[in-house]
């Protein structure tokens, strides 16, 4: 399924993004499922664009992952683990990623 049909974006506790279509009541992985850890939690996500093409997730190891919904796969990863664990909010701030977590910011 495109992702770019998904009305519905969701992250688990085991790392996985799930994109929801409301339309076909379905929902699709876009984690591959073999790399999968309770560390990888999603603790928080955001779009990274006004045009809502990419879904930005902080998770609990510290990580910061890019999804394109256009390319249907991660585009970027950042390991902000030096700034605490548990990231508490990611937000893009003029075209910077921004993460919080453990009384930090890491900007991407």
């Amino acid at each position: 399924m495109a992702a770019r049909w998904n009305h519905v974006w969701v992250g688990a506790e085991t790392g996985v993004l799930k994109g929801v279509n409301l339309h076909k009541k379905r929902a699709s992985n876009y984690t591959e499922l073999s790399v999968l850890s309770r560390d990888q939690e999603v603790c928080a996500m955001c779009w990274g664009c006004p045009q809502e093409s990419e879904v930005v997730l902080g998770c609990l190891n510290g990580s910061v992952k890019v999804f394109s919904t256009d390319k249907e796969k991660f585009t970027e990863f950042r390991d902000c683990a030096g700034w605490g664990r548990g990231l508490c909010g990611v937000a893009v701030l003029h075209c910077v990623v921004g993460v919080g977590g453990g009384g930090g910011v890491c900007w991407l």
